[in-house]
């Protein structure tokens, strides 16, 4: 292969019995010249028939020099099964066949039964001899291909199989607690973070799901048309035509256009393909969700969030381990008048706050007038934890209102203000405080069983607290 042409494409030329096989490829050419044929290497299967100024192909002019009255040309291309390769490959046989029938030559081409794509692939795994015989057996027409279905993930468009592929794009993104009823989605407002989500949200999101899921599916469609248009345009006999058409038409996706009716039994079958009885938020004092990754409080490490952590809050900015903490600690001690055991406390349960210690089973009471520095320690802890994971409440609203409690369900921090105002019962944030499961209700809903708090309180009032309860 390496040598200099001594005579051999003169030859060729002079001899118009010998038949020429254009292929793609040098590599493909060079397998088909070690078995005695004259193979001419073409770049790509359209570059043997381009198309001239006027938009009409006609022969490489490589070509043109053999494509003699009379002579034989053997199109020896790829067997691909793929569809959208096959049509492209069709459409390029035929243009390049019609352009050497009209050199008044014979057209034939090669066709094997074997797995192999390629010429050069099936001469190296089934010998010399089975070439042989398959030269012989060439002929004027291309021989019926079993095309293999086209690779694709597109789902039936049936609720079960909508269903299944839905549940594999959200596979552990996505959870349907059974005791309250509610949607978990990672990732879906904060990364890291589980979120409640709603079913309109939900259902939005698989609505979008389906609609990408109709253009991917008109897509694939449109290439089966394509390689049904190659096939009508070919030079097969109408049987063959029709075989490939029936294998082509088996492949269309069918697809349609959807109702709300059908998101919604979607949603409710997804339900229960990811449901759980318990959504358990993880909880370690060592270990801090933040907002660039998880933080082991032991060894000063930062993880990457996973949803394997289950968690439904992280503190909203990131790690970083040089920034200053001295200016909050002089304005806590100026607050609390220079008393370094009460700024100790108050630092102690700002720890508790971001690290969540509820197992600490207490609350931060703040008791004092008017511009006294209540409000802004609130905000520095609300701060601290995010406003997302906060919970403003009244002791009034908390005491009497049914709803309220379903509000403090995966808060890290509950707020109570205007606390001296309230002189009954307290047996809610009793319950809260040491962790005692809450009901969860919410309105218009049924109530869906309880749940135990993972949140720190602080209360703050101008007065002392009066209760009903001496406890």
């Amino acid at each position: 292969m390496s040598h200099y042409d001594q005579g051999f494409w003169k030859w060729v030329k002079d001899n118009v019995d010998v038949a020429i096989a254009p292929v793609e490829g040098v590599k493909k050419a060079g397998a088909l010249l070690s078995k005695g044929v004259a193979a001419l290497s073409m770049v790509g299967i359209w570059n043997g028939s381009p198309k001239n100024e006027e938009g009409i192909p006609e022969l490489h002019p490589q070509l043109k020099y053999f494509a003699q009255p009379g002579r034989e040309a053997v199109i020896v291309f790829d067997q691909d099964g793929k569809i959208k390769t096959q049509a492209s490959v069709t459409a390029a046989r035929e243009r390049l066949s019609d352009c050497f029938r009209q050199a008044c030559c014979k057209v034939t081409c090669l066709a094997w039964e074997t797995e192999e794509k390629g010429i050069d692939d099936a001469i190296a795994a089934n010998g010399s001899q089975w070439f042989d015989e398959m030269w012989k057996k060439r002929g004027s027409k291309p021989k019926t291909v079993k095309l293999s279905r086209i690779e694709h993930d597109l789902p039936a468009w049936n609720e079960k199989s909508i269903t299944d592929w839905l549940a594999t794009l959200y596979e552990k993104k996505l959870i349907y607690e059974d005791r309250t009823k509610e949607w978990y989605l990672y990732g879906g407002q904060k990364e890291g973070v589980w979120s409640i989500t709603s079913n309109e949200s939900i259902e939005r999101m698989l609505m979008t799901q389906m609609d990408n899921l109709l253009d991917e599916s008109k897509k694939f469609n449109k290439q089966i048309y394509t390689a049904m248009k190659s096939v009508k345009e070919s030079n097969r006999d109408k049987f063959e035509k029709k075989e490939l058409l029936s294998q082509l038409k088996e492949q269309l996706i069918d697809y349609r256009s959807y109702k709300l009716r059908f998101v919604k039994d979607c949603r409710e079958r997804l339900s229960r393909v990811v449901l759980i009885d318990k959504f358990v938020s993880k909880s370690d004092p060592n270990l801090i969700p933040m907002a660039n990754g998880v933080l082991d409080l032991q060894d000063r490490i930062l993880h990457p969030h996973s949803p394997k952590n289950h968690y439904t809050s992280a503190l909203p900015y990131e790690y970083a381990p040089n920034t200053p903490y001295q200016p909050i600690k002089e304005w806590l001690i100026e607050m609390l008048e220079g008393d370094l055991s009460l700024v100790e406390v108050v630092r102690a349960y700002l720890h508790g706050v971001v690290t969540g210690r509820c197992d600490w089973q207490k609350y931060l009471e703040l008791i004092g007038p008017g511009g006294s520095g209540k409000s802004t320690l609130i905000r520095l802890a609300i701060a601290l934890v995010g406003f997302e994971n906060v919970h403003n409440t009244t002791f009034k609203k908390l005491e009497k209102s049914n709803f309220e409690t379903a509000s403090i369900k995966d808060k890290r921090l509950v707020v109570i203000t205007d606390a001296e105002r309230y002189t009954g019962d307290v047996s809610t944030l009793k319950a809260l405080t040491e962790q005692d499961t809450l009901p969860y209700e919410k309105k218009r809903q049924q109530a869906t069983g309880g749940f135990k708090p993972t949140c720190m309180v602080i209360l703050a009032a101008n007065e002392n607290i009066k209760t009903s309860d001496s406890s």
